[in-house]
């Protein structure tokens, strides 16, 4: 399984991004979440909270 997202940052930019191939979705979303953290941008810090945050 792979998984890809399109992180929309305004004024017609957009960041994409797409997991490796994994078994679970879990892995997938932790890859996208190490990777988008990267960034330091506050409207992919934003996504991340809201789309890839792990249940505690």
């Amino acid at each position: 399984m792979k998984v890809a997202v399109t992180v929309n940052l305004g004024n017609y930019e957009s960041l994409k991004i797409e997991s490796s191939e994994f078994f679970g979705i879990d892995d997938c979303k932790a890859e996208l979440n190490n990777a988008l953290a990267t960034f330091r941008e506050p409207r992919v810090d934003d996504f991340r909270k809201r789309i890839l945050a792990t249940e505690a």
